[in-house]
């Protein structure tokens, strides 16, 4: 979900997968300050091969964006081999048409086609830094971190691309190896986004966090350090934003042109707040407004009535072609 602004070269995104765990247990969550500088005291591992796993939008956007930007190996993994070849035909598809448009010469296209492997299996893995973009279920989440650490070498960061779940949560299912795992979400699309939230659970080590800091900037793009809370950063302040939003068009404070006119041209976005919602999904909309209702206690994230009704009726946006808007 991208907001534009027209005083910035590099536009803002905002993403989630479609989001199915209803609530999240808080305890205690080390708050992180916000911090680009590199510290001295804490190592940075050298990334060679990227591994990621999960050949959906997200998993593929960073493959494509990996090679791109750095000259890293990258391993991608997936249990469903038509997802891996749907994925390796986009890849190729992808690259033949920078070729067509004088972009690219034949000899790197294929020279960044061979720096691909794809496996269904995560026998034998070895990648030096793990990004997981699994569907955003903790359950999965869970269950693959207990299969692929076993795989892993002992200094391997294991990075969980997730909206919503907490990393602390996620990091307690391997005990053994909770200091080695991070959250690191990725606006989408990633090419086109120059934003990643880091996100440390409590138990997370300086050293796993500068070595995904490291790996945002070598893949050319800027992080912000978000505590393991709900929403974190993006969600935490964009929802509330689209909500009340959807308040002012139910209470016939404006139409949902002028609503979103009004951040158009008024702040300068190219895409206004009822706009943004058809675009995430009405039902991920309402489904993160109640986790943080519930998590953090507050009446300030209450669902508004007309986004549950639009929901019920299923105009979910622009993924059923009907939403605030027609498609």
């Amino acid at each position: 979900i991208s907001i534009f602004f027209r005083q910035q070269s590099v536009p803002f995104l905002f993403h989630t997968n479609q989001i199915k765990s209803k609530s999240s247990i808080i305890s205690q969550y080390r708050f992180c300050s916000v911090s680009h500088s590199k510290s001295k005291s804490s190592k940075q591992k050298e990334i060679h091969t990227l591994g990621i796993i999960g050949a959906g939008q997200i998993g593929m956007g960073i493959l494509l964006h990996t090679l791109t930007v750095t000259n890293k190996e990258v391993i991608l993994i997936d249990l469903d081999n038509l997802a891996l070849q749907k994925c390796r035909s986009f890849m190729e598809n992808h690259l033949e048409k920078r070729v067509q448009a004088g972009r690219m010469s034949v000899a790197k296209k294929n020279a960044f086609i061979n720096r691909v492997t794809m496996s269904t299996s995560i026998i034998g893995f070895n990648a030096d830094f793990v990004i997981e973009a699994v569907p955003e279920d903790e359950g999965i989440k869970k269950r693959l971190f207990q299969d692929i650490f076993p795989n892993l070498n002992s200094d391997v960061v294991m990075a969980s691309h997730t909206a919503s779940l907490s990393i602390t949560k996620l990091a307690n299912s391997v005990p053994e190896y909770k200091h080695r795992v991070v959250g690191m979400h990725f606006m989408h699309p990633v090419q086109a986004t120059s934003l990643v939230e880091i996100i440390p659970g409590f138990d997370t080590s300086n050293e796993t966090i500068e070595t995904a800091l490291g790996l945002v900037r070598n893949l050319g793009k800027t992080a912000v350090k978000s505590a393991d809370m709900p929403g974190f950063l993006s969600f935490r302040i964009l929802l509330p934003f689209i909500n009340e939003a959807i308040y002012a068009l139910n209470e016939n404070v404006g139409t949902r042109e002028d609503i979103d006119r009004t951040f158009k041209l008024g702040v300068g976005c190219s895409l206004g707040p009822l706009e943004i919602a058809d675009y995430i999904g009405l039902d991920t909309c309402l489904l993160v407004l109640r986790t943080l209702q519930s998590d953090l206690g507050s009446e300030k994230f209450r669902p508004c009535p007309l986004l549950t009704k639009y929901v019920n009726s299923g105009r979910l946006g622009r993924k059923t072609g009907q939403g605030f808007y027609s498609y």
